[in-house]
């Protein structure tokens, strides 16, 4: 079928299943064979999932955290880690606009300070979001700076994974947000 007819009833089965949920009970995989539209009805839903948000006024309390699997080349593990957190701070600036005046010190001080380097912390981001919570922050850093450093045995790779596949939820959770949405495209290239 087209996409002029595909799209409309997508439209309509997102809107009709998301009247009935709350987002803590959005938990869905589509799946099937190549071609078969799971990119597209994954970008419909995600697409009425914000608008419902937009209009509940929930949409700032969530930080939208997409990533397609498809478009990943990891030659090593730690590109992993650097994914995750290029992501993460994508993700706070394109949808948490008020953040923007920090953004980029608070990205340049968390990389450093993860992978090694001495840094300051941003000056005046406590003063201007009092909901930001700059302990956590500092400890998240200094968690994958420590995960990134000892992923070398068995235990540290899964310490080192636990740690990358945690930092949105982590952010999220520092900057005083509600929590994270996921939407992952391309899983089964994820190996």
């Amino acid at each position: 079928p087209s996409i002029a007819t595909i799209i409309p009833q997508t439209n309509n089965w997102a809107m009709d299943l998301l009247k009935s949920i709350s987002v803590d009970e959005i938990k869905f995989a589509f799946f099937g064979p190549r071609q078969s539209g799971k990119t597209t009805s994954l970008h419909v839903f995600t697409t009425m999932l914000m608008r419902k948000l937009q209009q509940s006024n929930a949409a700032s309390q969530y930080l939208f955290f997409p990533l397609n699997f498809e478009t990943l080349e990891l030659p090593h593990i730690r590109q992993l880690l650097r994914l995750y957190i290029k992501n993460t701070f994508d993700s706070i600036e394109y949808s948490h606009l008020a953040y923007l005046p920090f953004l980029a010190p608070l990205r340049k001080w968390f990389i450093f300070t993860v992978f090694g380097s001495t840094a300051q912390f941003p000056a005046g981001i406590e003063k201007q979001f009092p909901e930001v919570n700059i302990k956590a922050l500092q400890d998240l850093a200094k968690k994958l700076h420590n995960a990134y450093l000892n992923n070398h045995q068995q235990e540290g790779i899964k310490i080192f994974l636990d740690a990358v596949f945690s930092l949105p939820s982590a952010m999220a959770s520092a900057l005083g947000l509600a929590g994270v949405i996921y939407i992952f495209d391309g899983f089964e290239f994820c190996d």
